[in-house]
């Protein structure tokens, strides 16, 4: 099967909305794919030819999310601190139906520890770089200290609804850690 047929693409698209939906109202672990299959129109065959089961639907939708932040975080990009952030909370507001449902109680409690492992990887080096006033076991807590803090500011922006535009969320970041960083 090619995955790139455009019946495959729109099978698999399918598949993702309705577990989406599903998901939205009751965990993954009381998602079974034969309900699945039944709100999509498509017999067991079909979904197991795109996944190995619910969980790895999950997984697949959940790759696609990392790859997508993973892409943004180059180097260069981590100069302009508030470009990044704008570009990442935009990029969620475009998915915003995804990103809200794979960050409730429904969706994968370790997600946002994935994506903050992610962030971890690029970031602190970048962030050693910078603060270099410091001794490398507080620049461990600091970035530790933003990175979290960070995302718990994005969490609360995704979970409320994302009603603030992004540039917002982004520039209040951005000051917070000019003002942290600023006294070392």
């Amino acid at each position: 099967m090619n995955i790139h047929d455009a019946r495959a693409v729109y099978t698999r698209q399918t598949i993702e909305k309705e577990f989406l939906k599903l998901l939205k109202t009751k965990p993954v672990s009381k998602i079974t794919v034969s309900e699945l299959c039944t709100v999509c129109h498509i017999n067991r065959a079909t979904f197991y030819k795109h996944y190995t089961d619910i969980y790895g639907l999950m997984d697949s939708m959940e790759q696609i999310m990392t790859d997508q932040i993973d892409l943004m975080i180059r180097p260069e990009q981590c100069l302009d601190v508030k470009g990044l952030l704008t570009d990442l909370l935009r990029s969620t507001l475009q998915f915003g139906d995804t990103w809200l449902v794979m960050f409730s109680p429904n969706g994968d409690p370790s997600l946002a520890a994935r994506i903050l492992h992610l962030c971890y990887e690029k970031g602190l080096p970048l962030m050693q770089k910078s603060v270099q006033s410091i001794s490398p076991a507080e620049q461990k807590r600091l970035y530790t200290f933003l990175s979290h803090g960070s995302a718990g500011v994005m969490l609360d922006w995704i979970t409320s609804g994302m009603k603030e535009p992004p540039e917002e969320v982004a520039a209040f970041l951005e000051q917070t850690y000019h003002t942290l960083l600023s006294t070392h």
